[in-house]
């Protein structure tokens, strides 16, 4: 079996099933696996096991190369060395291909790892969602969840984190804080993965009072932010052109403990010049930029 599902709720199980149903809607349904092939990934049908070890050193290897001949020298080293890739070989592939884009090879890829024996994880189909969501391809996105579903996956923190990512992305901001309600209701807790992706959507769609309700969320939370989630704020208010805010931002950031980084300094630079603002406050970010400065503001 593919794994075992455990809902909160029915609500949580019907309110889902109208997530994928939504999703499917955006595009013409498709197979979410078409029939093609890469030959050198047949191979892998006839891989044998081999030592834990020594599985687990090559496809670390693996991990970390993201072009495709590097990865295809790896893969063909596994085979030399009779080893048979496993379901974080698979991940790795998946995840390698699917954020760079190469949606068709990821598809190819996935088909004949499941092919030599391999079976999927929730990590795999959190790496589907989130390859198909960057890639706007929301009617395999549906089909994705549908089959989690049918197959009784929960939803992770991860999952849920793709789908409100890809609403954002879309533009979508009711569905995207439709599912950030449903996160809530099923008590899984958002971090800052979920926050930037809100704030990252708002600052897109000019929506500065909607910034203001994530920054509550976090007021009313015991949420540990991060530099990531500080230069998402920083970008979003330049973006809708509240420097005042965005300046502001650095006074959040002392009480954090969190120093300003180079993204931080170049962000709030940027805006301001569009304003065509370089006074004071742009020299003081030049200089913090550069190391020559040592106060946060």
């Amino acid at each position: 079996m593919l794994g075992s599902w455990v809902t909160s709720s029915n609500i949580i199980y019907s309110e889902r099933k109208k997530i994928f149903k939504y999703v499917q809607s955006l595009g013409k349904p498709s197979l979410l696996l078409p029939s093609k092939c890469i030959s050198w990934f047949s191979k892998f049908v006839f891989f044998l096991v081999c030592f834990p070890s020594r599985r687990i050193k090559l496809t670390r290897f693996h991990h970390l190369h993201l072009r495709f001949a590097e990865m295809e020298s790896t893969l063909l080293e596994m085979l030399s060395e009779d080893c048979k890739p496993d379901v974080w070989t698979m991940n790795s592939t998946l995840r390698a291909f699917g954020s760079s884009g190469q949606i068709e090879t990821m598809e190819s890829c996935y088909e004949k790892f499941q092919a030599s024996g391999i079976s999927p994880n929730i990590k795999t189909y959190n790496i589907l969602l989130d390859s198909y969501g960057k890639a706007k391809m929301y009617e395999k996105m549906g089909a994705v969840m549908e089959y989690m579903q049918k197959y009784y996956y929960s939803w992770t923190i991860v999952t849920y984190n793709v789908v409100i990512d890809a609403f954002g992305r879309a533009g979508d901001l009711e569905q995207m804080e439709y599912i950030f309600r449903l996160m809530k209701s099923d008590r899984i807790k958002p971090n800052c993965v979920t926050l930037c992706s809100l704030i990252r959507a708002y600052g897109r769609a000019d929506q500065v009072k909607k910034i203001e309700t994530v920054l509550r969320v976090v007021e009313n939370s015991d949420i540990t932010l991060d530099i990531v989630f500080f230069n998402c704020l920083v970008d979003a208010y330049g973006r809708v052109g509240r420097l005042a805010e965005m300046w502001d931002v650095l006074n959040m950031m002392k009480e954090e403990q969190i120093r300003p980084d180079k993204v931080t300094c170049t962000t709030m630079i940027k805006w301001f010049l569009v304003k065509g603002i370089d006074d004071h406050r742009v020299q003081y970010l030049r200089d913090l930029k550069d190391g020559r400065s040592t106060d946060n503001k």
